[in-house]
């Protein structure tokens, strides 16, 4: 990520400047990651190091694993900075004793309180349970009764307190994920302002459907250069002020990133390969999902094969740009800006997302949004390039989730199937009778046929489609 490289190019600089001397161990470390402040071993108790450092401290960490039983509570302008080789854990080591054919570990307390998201058929309800169980770092199926396992299955018995895995652990790392959150913007109603998290990895934490590092009501942190991943919700949960950027969030049980907040910067971001634990993708899960923001940014970001939308954004939230971002292979919709206000999307690549899904897998949706700019975009690949829907959904925060004042332009948009166009799912016509409702100046690659446009419920061919004021001046060319 560039902010390492930054810190490693800054690191072996200063190491060359001063080669000449026999620097402290403790010095030798603090050059190794780039990090000038009190370092920390994986031996120290982090949280007394905070509490003791106060506001504006710098915590620089040694390579090597640290093991939290609890989210950590930074101070206002804390700095947290890591390196090659740190590694921070929410899991505790189980050992197994075997009871018949299946073997047992006892004496595991902890008290869940499941989120209470929707989840596919095939997971059940328990995508809603926070632990996850890791052998040699692999997460384990869980089922839900004892009945059920089976080899590379893990059952929790919350009644018990006992897990239960089907195949012989001997000799194998068997980790639990425990802790709740990584890092924690507030505790007890207090907030940390200021707060830097740089260059850490973060992996087998139990977390909800809140961040491995969680703002909160925390205002104005530095989340840069982190590796999130393999925990049960979300991987960075950024609010106001927050800037989240260079960093690697993949495979999340749930999302890569979320949040809420004003004037948040989500850019430079790896977002890959979330929500392995079942949650039903057309509800609650994917690559990105931010509600309640205004003035959020998001560009430059790579979002590709989660198990949901790309990039989405689903209620009140207002003045969202989405600019220069790579968005591929994601199950649902590339780009999906639902429910919410003000936006700009433009100049992103939405490449082959929602191939199979319908109309709900387009390379850019808008649902019940109004005032929405799309322009300079390059979408092939998905079901419909570009869908604008219409649904009964209400009101929000800043007045009725109605489409209008929609205009998408010189894009080029590319279909082998599909659509694109208006869909009205309310029966009223009102996104047909507006007059708000713009296509301009698109340039269309189309596979052999006609109707590749919709509109008022049906599918129509490009003269018609003309014939209602769009794409007068568009282009139309046939795909190879």
């Amino acid at each position: 990520m560039q902010g390492r490289i930054i810190r490693l190019i800054a690191a072996a600089c200063a190491a060359a400047t001063i080669s000449v001397a026999a620097p402290s161990s403790a010095l030798a470390v603090d050059l190794a990651v780039g990090c000038a402040g009190k370092t920390l071993t994986p031996a120290d108790n982090i949280q007394t190091a905070i509490n003791a450092g106060g506001a504006g401290a710098t915590f620089c960490f040694a390579p090597g694993t640290y093991r939290l039983q609890r989210q950590l509570w930074p101070r206002t302008d804390q700095t947290f900075i890591g390196g090659p080789g740190v590694l921070f854990k929410g899991s505790e080591v189980l050992t197994f004793q075997p009871q018949g054919n299946l073997w047992v570990s006892p004496g595991h307390t902890q008290s869940p309180a499941p989120t209470t998201s929707k989840c596919t058929a095939a997971a059940g309800n328990l995508c809603n349970l926070p632990f996850r169980l890791y052998v040699d770092g692999k997460a384990l199926a869980p089922v839900a009764s004892l009945s059920e396992l089976k080899p590379d299955t893990y059952y929790f018995d919350l009644a018990t307190d006992n897990v239960y895995v089907g195949s012989d652990p001997s000799g194998k790392l068997v980790e639990l994920g425990l802790a709740a959150l990584g890092m924690s913007g507030t505790m007890s109603g207090v907030p940390a302002h200021g707060v830097e998290v740089s260059d850490i990895t973060w992996e087998q934490f139990g977390n909800m459907n809140n961040g491995v590092i969680s703002t909160f009501a925390a205002e104005n942190w530095l989340i840069d250069g982190n590796e999130v991943r393999t925990s049960h919700g979300c991987g960075i949960s950024g609010g106001t002020g927050a800037i989240v950027r260079n960093n690697f969030v993949h495979h999340m049980g749930q999302y890569g990133l979320c949040g809420q907040g004003k004037n948040m910067v989500v850019e430079n971001n790896e977002i890959s390969y979330n929500n392995t634990d079942g949650f039903d993708p057309r509800w609650d899960a994917g690559g990105t999902k931010w509600v309640n923001t205004t003035g959020l940014t998001v560009k430059n970001n790579y979002s590709h094969d989660n198990k949901g939308p790309g990039l989405w954004t689903d209620g009140n939230n207002l003045t969202t740009l989405y600019e220069g971002n790579r968005v591929e292979r994601n199950t649902e919709e590339g780009i999906f800006h639902e429910i919410s206000y003000d936006a700009i999307i433009r100049n992103n690549t939405v490449l082959n997302n929602g191939r199979n899904v319908g109309t709900w897998g387009a390379g850019i949706m808008v649902s019940s949004s109004p005032n929405v700019q799309i322009y300079g975009n390059t979408v092939s690949g998905a079901w419909n390039a570009v869908s604008l829907v219409q649904e009964n959904r209400g009101s929000g925060a800043s007045g009725p989730y109605t489409l209008k004042n929609v205009t998408v332009s010189d894009n080029i948009l590319s279909m082998r199937k599909g659509t694109t166009g208006v869909f009205d799912k309310t029966g009223t016509n009102v996104p047909f009778t507006s007059g708000t409702i713009k296509f301009v100046a698109n340039t269309y690659n189309l596979a052999v046929g006609d109707a590749w446009f919709s509109w008022a419920g049906q599918s129509l061919p490009r003269k018609s489609w003309q014939v209602l004021g769009m794409d007068k001046a568009g282009i139309f060319t046939l795909l190879k």
